[in-house]
């Protein structure tokens, strides 16, 4: 009960202090930039499998893939920012499910090498002591990721085409996600870290967007 108080209270906070009107136009522009690179890069993921001769098991409300961490690039953060921001409902229900997510990091402390910062590109070696929490995206809510139009493509392009079983015992998935993430030029927290801190980090709300 507590944690939900602190959550409404903070998203009251946020929600209430939005950013300026020429910086919301500026996150519209990286809003609407995102959705059409992300729909590119899957419609010609799709296009090749599909020339494969395989197709995609993912179903909705299939969401093991939900509890690895996630990286990001700067505007794939922003997007999210922006959509959060016109779903305020969304914003709320994020924000709550980050109370109960960074608890539970917190209190699993040993086995993360900077908990305090919730899992980063840093803890990329923790991977399969942060797999073992069985930990939820906190933008997950009852299996379905609640910014599904705008989530990252390493979320909406990870795709599995083996039998959902498969995924469900979550056969090779800490070295699947190495080499997914290998390389990428990421954001220094992972995904719901990045969303959360910068929600809460307004002085830094002009650096980030521009």
């Amino acid at each position: 009960m507590i944690l939900h108080v602190h959550a409404f209270i903070q998203f009251i906070f946020i929600y209430f202090n939005r950013p300026s009107k020429e910086l919301r136009k500026r996150m519209n522009d990286i809003y609407v930039y995102t959705k059409e690179q992300t729909g590119k890069s899957l419609t010609e993921a799709s296009s090749n499998i599909e020339q494969a001769g395989k197709h995609i098991t993912c179903e909705r409300g299939c969401s093991y893939c939900c509890y690895q961490p996630i990286e990001v690039v700067r505007y794939e953060v922003v997007a999210v920012i922006h959509f959060l921001y016109q779903n305020p409902l969304i914003m709320r229900r994020f924000i709550e499910n980050m109370y109960r997510y960074r608890k539970i990091l917190l209190e699993n402390a040993d086995r993360f090498a900077d908990a305090d910062r919730g899992f980063n590109a840093d803890c990329i070696g923790d991977i399969e002591a942060y797999l073992a929490l069985d930990i939820p995206c906190p933008f997950l809510r009852g299996g379905v990721c609640i910014i599904h139009d705008v989530k990252p493509l390493t979320c909406a392009g990870f795709f599995s085409l083996s039998p959902v079983i498969k995924c469900k015992q979550k056969d090779g998935l800490s070295e699947l996600y190495k080499v997914a993430h290998k390389g990428i030029p990421v954001e220094k927290r992972c995904l719901p870290d990045a969303v959360y801190y910068f929600l809460r980090d307004f002085d830094r709300k002009e650096k980030v967007v521009t």
